[in-house]
């Protein structure tokens, strides 16, 4: 069997967990992103995160399959690290230690496959096209739209870039551009400056995210996008925002008001200059128990009242659902652990 017959069938493969577990479904309740931990907790396969010195991760098949990943990375690295073990699980492979989860051409075709089988599990067409939907995006041109669309796959923005050019949605020389503008960057531009620790990420939300399910950790910051009626007397209440463990403040320094130059060397889409943005920061010491679902509602209205203007121009709500990976067993695969020790004492 030829290499591209082997990556064909990772890439089969991948799809066929797809439709085993029904992912699809998740996605049409709001989800944006595939879960690996959740396919592996459904195929029986028990993930263990640990501070690990140079692995990302491991496949484990001791009596019994298991992945372990490296908990010191971004969430998106973490993720594509376990769809990676999970590749040589459902590829059925031998135990194997990774270093990396983007091989290369010139890695041996068991790696080769596992980066498949994880690229294809997380980044399939239909989910982005279904983002790009949701969104209103017409071109992935763009690094803030990238970087915006890595969050919501749940994937890193590097692999992000290097998947679509070879989906062939992104041109080679476009994906080398974008791959030198560091998310770091990014971010300085969407909050003005402040940024996030090294894991932290910013999300631009605006009325598009009306009908998603956001998955973002709570050290994680929101630069709202919203439409303004200033000029008509009108101003944005946030009290919801800042009831939930949020400081807000109204960007001051909003990079659409500056030099084209003074971006990444051409016309970004940061969104119409007819709106407003507030940058959130969560409040520190804020805790929130792991799988916390929150709504977020914000309304345009006078300042001397208090019931939002009518129309869903002037509101803007969406929904989260805050993930937490912390040292040890998943939580779902160690509540399952206890209730199978329940049920046998």
């Amino acid at each position: 069997m030829s290499t591209r017959d082997d990556l064909l069938n990772a890439a089969r493969r991948a799809n066929e967990v797809l439709d085993e577990f029904e992912v699809r479904k998740r996605i049409e309740l709001g989800y944006t992103r595939i879960d690996p931990v959740r396919i592996a907790e459904n195929a029986d396969v028990p993930v263990m995160f640990q501070p690990l010195n140079k692995l990302l991760g491991a496949y484990l098949n001791e009596g019994r399959p298991g992945i372990m990943v490296n908990i010191n990375r971004g969430p998106g690295l973490v993720h594509m690290t376990c769809a990676h073990e999970l590749g040589h699980f459902f590829l059925g492979h031998q135990p194997q230690t990774d270093l990396l989860v983007e091989y290369g051409d010139l890695a041996n075709i068991v790696e080769r496959q596992a980066d498949q089988f994880a690229f294809s599990l997380l980044l399939p067409r239909w989910l982005v096209k279904e983002i790009m939907s949701r969104k209103e995006w017409t071109s992935l041109a763009d690094p803030v739209v990238l970087y915006q669309l890595s969050l919501r796959l749940g994937t890193s923005y590097t692999s992000t870039i290097w998947t679509l050019q070879r989906m062939h949605v992104i041109s080679p020389a476009r994906a080398n551009e974008l791959a030198h503008v560091t998310p770091k960057t990014i971010k300085e531009h969407l909050t003005g400056g402040e940024v996030p620790d090294d894991k932290g990420d910013v999300w631009l939300v605006d009325q598009h995210d009306r009908n998603s399910i956001l998955e973002p950790h709570k050290s994680d910051y929101f630069v709202f996008d919203l439409p303004s009626k200033a000029g008509a007397g009108y101003v944005w209440s946030l009290d919801d925002v800042v009831a939930k463990g949020y400081a807000v403040e109204p960007l001051q320094n909003d990079v659409r008001e500056t030099p084209v130059e003074q971006h990444f060397g051409q016309n970004p889409e940061f969104g119409p200059v007819n709106t407003r943005r507030f940058v959130a920061i969560p409040a520190a010491g804020d805790d929130v128990k792991p799988g916390t679902s929150e709504a977020f509602s914000m309304y345009q209205r006078r300042p001397w009242e208090n019931r939002p203007l009518a129309g869903t121009d002037n509101q803007c709500t969406f929904n989260t659902e805050f993930e937490f990976i912390t040292n040890g067993l998943d939580p779902k695969e160690r509540m399952r652990r206890v209730e199978e020790v329940k049920a046998t004492a």
